[in-house]
């Protein structure tokens, strides 16, 4: 028995069948084509919309509000980070944890900056990368 003809046997009716190229993919029906549609156009209403909405959020933190303690005039964004580092100082330690992977110095990081991992291949050469 040659190996080609082992192969053949193993396969089913159906699975040839999945195998044949023809028009069970493609869709005359009105009614599939006009559904196709609507949702492409709803799709694109839908990203303008989120597009639209970070603009928007980009306008708000740039924004200057009047700081209630000094009166001064910063952006929203300053104001925000300003209230995360005072809840940092006070002891909270989801805010510190923030301050601290902000500004770079959180401890996974600098183990990966410090400490960079060997790896060997099967030929014995080394390499030296970081993860």
């Amino acid at each position: 028995m040659d190996c080609s003809q082992g192969l053949n046997n193993m396969r089913t009716d159906k699975q040839l069948d999945n195998l044949k190229r023809g028009k069970r993919f493609q869709s005359d029906d009105k009614a599939t084509k006009d559904s196709g549609r609507r949702g492409g156009i709803a799709s694109g209403e839908s990203k303008r919309k989120q597009k639209t909405m970070k603009e928007m959020l980009d306008y708000l933190l740039e924004k200057e509000v009047v700081n209630k303690s000094t009166g001064e005039k910063v952006t929203s964004l300053e104001a925000m980070m300003s209230a995360i580092v005072r809840k940092a100082i006070s002891g909270h330690v989801e805010s510190c944890k923030f301050v601290r992977s902000t500004i770079g110095q959180d401890p996974i990081t600098k183990i990966q900056e410090i400490d960079p991992v060997e790896i060997i291949d099967d030929t014995g050469k080394a390499d030296k990368k970081t993860k």
